[in-house]
């Protein structure tokens, strides 16, 4: 058996690690690729049935070689890495307040959510390393300087302009 299904972001990650972990072939397809083929061969009605169908025949007509089998390994980490991207993107959108912030509560607040979000960061990162150690993977990845740890935080009594990054090596 071979299954066949669009990427739809978060909806598929499920579908995809369960197809994973029970060794199910499948083949993973990008929506846009989906619409162009559909539109090609003059198929544009749009219901469940006909994108089944139309997804069936498309891995049929062009080919499409199904994915690897992966581990859980492998999908802890995407979650782990999405989860971090959500967080810098939290980062920069608290220091782009703070830089704007003139109640000292509301910067003591965006202070604090910073050193939390940098916290949470870190956390993931160590999370990640241990997993990518674990598969042998992190040795080929990381760079000589990557010996050490490096933390920081902003220090509440610094000025906005002047971040202040305390580093510890760990």
């Amino acid at each position: 058996m071979l299954v066949a299904f669009e990427a739809t972001g978060a909806y598929h990650r499920g579908l995809e690690r369960h197809l994973s972990l029970a060794e199910l072939r499948f083949i993973k397809v990008n929506p846009k690729q989906t619409r162009r083929f559909v539109q090609a061969i003059g198929r544009l009605a749009k219901t469940d049935t006909v994108d089944a169908k139309m997804l069936a025949r498309m891995g049929i007509v062009l080919d499409l070689a199904p994915q690897g089998v992966q581990g859980e390994d492998v999908h802890d980490l995407r979650e782990l890495l999405t989860a971090r991207r959500a967080l810098v993107k939290d980062q920069i959108t608290a220091k782009t307040r703070l830089a704007t912030a003139l109640n000292s509560l509301i910067r003591e607040q965006l202070h604090r959510c910073i050193n939390d979000i940098i916290a949470a960061i870190h956390t993931l990162d160590a999370v990640m390393a241990q997993i990518a150690k674990q598969r042998g993977t992190l040795e080929k990845r990381t760079l000589p300087f990557n010996d050490y740890s490096r933390n920081w935080q902003v220090n509440r009594d610094d000025d906005v302009d002047r971040h202040a990054r305390t580093w510890t090596s760990g």
